[in-house]
């Protein structure tokens, strides 16, 4: 008989809860090639083209530099909440970078797919939108000389845009909601912006770091739909959430969209990502985007695997403790059947070893 110690927070998630394998309108770049071009190839769901210029599809924002800094990475942004739920995710993440130029990125939703299709279905229901976003790229340094001794951006050392666009429609012109970090604020914070957003909540803010750490987070956008002309849609922003239940969470931020006409039935007709170049002595920005989805639902946007006790997850049965002990048969615990090892294990004090980072385990030879 050996004795082993393995930790018990190394199990990694395996059940799906959630309705997320179905929502109508999702990309999270698993369809394309590792370090491929995603500008003309068609992945995801719920979109009508692929990605482009957004100059050349919207005929607004910056034309693509000679040397366009758009990577696809082959592994996905990770969130997990404060509960130990972990969101899903399916492989691989866009990242963009303004080093060489701005870039400005769109593409068009397919209307059809759009879970409350407007404009009168969507009178009075709700629409949520869910992604993962990571705003890196290095801070200014207010002692640059550059800055004569009167450093700008007060607080900010991330003066760059960086962040997502939904566009709608209003009277044929392309009206964005910006939801990221603008450029030139005085603070380095989450931020709506739209030039349709009601006068009271104009450019409202979270008061969470946008570019500083390196974060990822998840944001969750609930649109709740106006009834009818001059009825605004209502933004209920959350950040970071609790994926199991949008009762748990506390609204980050709430803003009316469009109040003066009809509403644009947010999430609109296209996306767009981008990412500020260095001009003006701003350092560049730099984004990743993933796991996009728009859903009638909360659960449709937040698929996630569940938390189990201690922070291990079990799968009916079975534990996965990877390349320790491999697939464990868990359902006459402690004793445990490990697959690869062909041989039963008895784990002892499994709830008193959390706290020790580890199991005693007795594996039989």
């Amino acid at each position: 008989m050996r004795f082993l110690k393995f930790p018990i927070r190394a199990f990694p998630v395996l059940f799906l809860c959630g309705s997320g394998w179905g929502q109508p309108v999702y990309e999270g770049f698993s369809d394309y090639a590792h370090f491929g071009d995603l500008l003309f190839e068609n992945g995801g769901t719920g979109f009508l083209d692929p990605w482009s210029n957004r100059k050349n599809l919207l005929n607004s924002g910056s034309s693509f530099p000679s040397s366009p800094v758009i990577i696809l990475l082959p592994e996905s942004l990770s969130y997990t909440d404060s509960d130990g739920n972990v969101l899903t995710t399916s492989g691989q993440s866009l990242f963009i970078s303004g080093e060489n130029g701005n870039i400005h990125m769109a593409r068009s939703l397919d209307p059809a797919a759009l879970p409350n299709q407007g404009p009168d279905p969507q009178l009075g229901k709700t629409t949520y939108v869910s992604y993962l976003a990571r705003r890196s790229g290095a801070p200014a340094n207010p002692d640059d000389p550059v800055y004569g001794g009167d450093y700008p951006w007060g607080t900010n050392l991330y003066p760059r845009a960086a962040g997502l666009n939904l566009f709608s429609s209003d009277s044929g012109d392309a009206v964005p909601l910006f939801i990221g970090g603008v450029s030139n604020a005085m603070e380095d914070v989450w931020r709506l912006r739209g030039q349709d957003l009601d006068g009271v909540s104009k450019d409202p803010l979270i008061n969470q770091p946008f570019g500083e750490g390196n974060r990822v987070y998840l944001v969750v956008l609930r649109i709740d739909h106006g009834e009818g002309d001059g009825g605004a849609d209502e933004i209920n922003m959350y950040l970071n959430p609790v994926l199991t239940e949008e009762a748990r969470n506390f609204i980050g931020v709430t803003a009316d969209w469009e109040t003066r006409d009809d509403p644009l039935y947010l999430p609109g007709r296209w996306i767009g990502i981008e990412a500020g170049d260095g001009s003006g002595s701003r350092p560049f920005a730099e984004f990743t985007f993933d796991e996009f989805r728009i859903g009638q639902t909360w659960e449709s946007v937040t698929p996630h695997y569940p938390a189990g006790p201690c922070g291990y997850i079990q799968v009916g049965d079975y534990l996965d403790t990877g390349g320790f002990l491999g697939w464990l048969y868990a359902a006459e615990a402690p004793w445990y059947f490990s697959v690869s090892l062909g041989s039963w294990i008895f784990v002892d004090n499994v709830d008193q070893s959390c706290e020790l980072g580890g199991a005693w385990a007795y594996v039989s030879r």
